[in-house]
């Protein structure tokens, strides 16, 4: 991926948040809880948010929000402005200690965390990663057991990572004295743990996926096809390296029935087709062609019941929504 990998949750652990990276208890919560009662955003005052965000119309979605909503921060009043460990530190253990059980998860309305999630997202679509950040920690803060919420954290931090490896010349001692003064408490490694951990969620079954294939023809999505994958492979998490740069990719994402995002993947709209050989007289020869038809073939993870899956163009306006079929 051509950054360095690590593993680091700076500064001292208590065994709470220990505990809490090893057993995950919130998950079981999650999936009775938050999972189990919430309402339907179809028909809450937030359509129009969501509308506008379908649409692509991100500064329309986000004006469709009171400031209140918009503008929520994980940090308390005045440490905004703190530099960035300390400023993420007591965030990070917030997380940790409602994701271990050590501290209780606030009371919210089902729908809190999906705003928080798309606003991230919507920030991560217009390159504003600290926005971005900000927002998926929120998101995380009303419940630690978001699962893409730590996705989207481990690309930003990816990137953040990237550039700061090639900014040290790769030496390993002016990286890690970087890091911590401009990434602070987070890493891609850190979140890229929780994510698996929390698709896991303590159960030696296999997480439920749904397989995907249709034809990109010029833009174009042509024979859909979504069926249960009876053989998945949960563990592979090989695809979220080739998505820390979602620009100018189609997005193919999978939601439960209250607008919760249990997984996506990003697709291009061309591929490039390489070959080589050797003509009649030995000599090699090769050559490469530009495909804008081929076949798409996914596995999208849905760690808890899914209702539908939503393809946007890369301008981030939804282009096909589909039914995903029951198991």
């Amino acid at each position: 991926m051509g950054h360095q990998k690590r593993t680091r949750l700076a500064g001292p652990r208590p065994a709470s948040l220990l505990t809490g990276l090893a057993i995950l208890t919130l998950t079981a919560i999650a999936a009775g809880a938050l999972y189990g009662n919430r309402m339907s955003l179809e028909n809450s005052p937030l359509a129009s948010f969501f509308q506008a965000y379908e649409n692509g119309d991100y500064v329309l979605a986000m004006n469709a929000l009171l400031p209140a909503v918009k503008d929520l921060s994980p940090y308390e009043k005045g440490k905004e402005n703190l530099p960035p460990y300390k400023r993420d530190e007591p965030v990070y253990f917030d997380i940790m200690e409602k994701l271990s059980g050590d501290k209780a998860v606030p009371q919210q309305a089902p729908e809190d965390k999906e705003i928080q999630y798309y606003l991230g997202v919507m920030h991560y679509k217009l390159n504003d990663l600290e926005a971005a950040k900000r927002k998926f920690l929120k998101c995380l803060q009303l419940d630690p057991s978001y699962r893409m919420a730590h996705v989207y954290l481990f690309r930003i931090f990816a990137r953040w990572e990237e550039e700061l490896l090639a900014e040290s010349g790769g030496k390993s001692e002016s990286l890690g004295s970087l890091m911590i003064e401009k990434l602070g408490f987070g890493s891609s490694d850190q979140h890229l743990q929780l994510a698996d951990e929390l698709l896991k969620g303590g159960n030696e079954e296999p997480v439920p996926v749904f397989h995907v294939d249709f034809l990109m023809d010029n833009g174009a999505i042509k024979n859909l096809k979504i069926n249960p994958d009876a053989a998945p492979d949960p563990e592979n998490r090989g695809r979220l390296n080739d998505e820390l740069k979602t620009a100018g990719r189609y997005r193919v994402e999978i939601v439960s029935k209250d607008r919760h995002c249990l997984d996506e993947a990003f697709v291009d709209t061309e591929q490039t087709m390489f070959w080589d050989g050797k003509d009649p007289s030995g000599q090699s020869i090769g050559g490469r062609r530009i495909l804008k038809s081929f076949p798409v073939i996914l596995d999208l993870v849905a760690p808890s019941p899914a209702e539908r899956m939503i393809i946007y163009d890369p301008a981030g306006k939804k282009i096909l929504e589909a039914p995903v079929p029951s198991r």
